[in-house]
């Protein structure tokens, strides 16, 4: 059983909050993740560089992290609810 989360992963993640932070769109940011430890890394990143985000739970697990607050978690933001 996997207990780390990969580096590689890692640097991707930052690398693509920083050109979206660069490129001032910040709220296009969005992961489904579904391994805990990924989960925890992420929402502690954003934390620590003060980004507003909201998680999702998507069920069985698997949750959506967004930096697009005005998301409805209902609808996913299709305005059908």
């Amino acid at each position: 059983m996997r207990n780390r989360v990969n580096p590689e992963w890692i640097k991707t993640v930052k690398a693509e909050l920083d050109e979206l932070k660069r490129l001032d769109e910040i709220q296009n940011f969005n992961k489904v993740l579904s391994y805990n430890p990924s989960t925890q890394w992420l929402i502690t990143y954003l934390t620590s560089i003060n980004l507003s985000f909201k998680v999702i739970n998507l069920g069985a697990g698997i949750k959506r992290i967004t930096t697009d607050t005005s998301i409805c978690p209902k609808c996913g933001g299709t305005g059908k609810c």
